[in-house]
């Protein structure tokens, strides 16, 4: 094969294009990270002997270290339309012996799902952009317990940046804010939540997070029949927001006027539920050190802060305190003083907490108050 490079990812060897990003064999070496979660999810889980199907493969690096790394994996199969990435598959395959433990199909990823419903315990896709077109298909072709993992790479349609596509495409009203990422990964769970409960399943997000360009959801799918409706009602709602002021709140049912008086502007229907599992987040993390990621330190770090994550909404202290013209508390201060409060790890800036804005410029202002007290104090002395 001409115009190749070989590379070392995780505890594999891949052939990739001397380009990697050409689009008919394309291999992501920012995605490294999302890679080395999906390995650390499926090797904390219980279950053994799953059957994988990566559906959107590129030049196989992902189904590769799935089969290399995992030891919970018996076959995985692996879906590429470009006659180009399926020779660079095999090649990376027969490089890492493990060309009899996977099949290899050259077909669009919609007709391969749709052909084997109800077949995997794990549905991975990762397409370049909007998962829309795929999710339905994944979704059939999971089993009556599965997993799927999903990444989304049109940001600005997820956090509500360009409105009308964010409504054509996934069926959400969205509105701009300073919690893009936030809106972001809820928008994409509450996607895939639907899609699961058009075929009586119900999506539970196990672990979501944002890097660098995309979104990664990854969770379980139960066969549920009848209670998927009231589970889309327990977990999807509204996200209520004032760009006047920056007040936010979740909540089941439309809110009236926020904190300066004016009507929310709202975001429907998206997630409020839940985003992980902390358990397997855990599990996760204590794997770290015995598997072969390629990213250990920011990986570690990441599902640290996931962790530890509560199920509220961020906000941007510097954009507060830029609005209302005051001095930026240090973060620890703010996460001892607010009520159910935790860092963010996709805002290094953010702290997520269920107190309202009046309550959080309270606790800025106390900062300040203090401060101003302890430098009256040391000059009387």
């Amino acid at each position: 094969m001409e115009g190749i490079s070989e590379i070392n990812e995780g505890g594999v060897r891949l052939i990739i294009p001397s380009d990697p990003l050409r689009k008919k064999a394309f291999y992501n070496p920012s995605a490294s990270l999302s890679r080395d979660m999906t390995v650390l999810f499926i090797k904390a889980l219980g279950e053994k002997e799953l059957e994988v199907c990566d559906s959107l493969a590129g030049t196989g690096a992902r189904s590769v270290r799935i089969l290399k790394e995992t030891g919970k994996v018996s076959r995985v199969w692996i879906v590429e339309r470009s006659h180009e990435a399926v020779d660079f598959i095999h090649h990376n395959l027969k490089v890492n012996g493990l060309a009899n433990r996977a099949y290899v199909f050259e077909m669009d990823a919609n007709v391969f799902l749709y052909q084997h419903a109800g077949f995997f315990d794990f549905v991975d896709m990762d397409p370049f952009g909007s998962p829309i077109y795929y999710l339905e298909g994944a979704v059939r072709a999971a089993k009556r317990k599965a997993y799927i993992s999903v990444t989304a790479t049109d940001q600005k349609a997820l956090m509500g940046f360009s409105p009308r596509t964010t409504m054509r495409r996934y069926g959400i009203r969205a509105i701009k804010t300073d919690m893009k990422h936030e809106i972001g990964l809820r928008n994409l769970i509450s996607t895939i939540a639907f899609a699961a409960a058009r075929y009586e399943y119900v999506f539970i997000p196990m672990i979501s997070f944002h890097h660098i360009h995309y979104y990664r959801v990854i969770g379980k799918l139960e066969k549920r029949h009848a209670y998927t409706g009231d589970y889309l009602k327990e977990n999807t709602g509204i996200i209520h927001y004032c760009p006047y002021c920056l007040d936010r709140e979740m909540s089941q049912s439309f809110a009236g006027k926020c904190y300066c008086g004016r009507e929310f502007r709202s975001i429907y229907p998206t997630w409020i539920g839940p985003m992980h599992d902390k358990n397997h987040v855990l599990k996760m993390l204590a794997l770290v050190d015995t598997t072969p990621v390629h990213n250990p330190e920011e990986v570690k770090k990441l599902l640290k802060i996931i962790s530890r994550e509560t199920n509220t909404l961020p906000y941007n202290i510097h954009e507060i305190a830029s609005h209302y013209k005051l001095i930026v508390p240090p973060r620890k201060y703010l996460l001892k003083n607010l009520p159910d409060s935790s860092a963010v790890h996709h805002m290094p800036y953010g702290v997520k907490t269920s107190a309202r804005l009046e309550n959080v410029l309270k606790a800025i202002n106390q900062f300040v108050e203090n401060q101003e007290k302890s430098i009256s104090d040391n000059e009387d002395r």
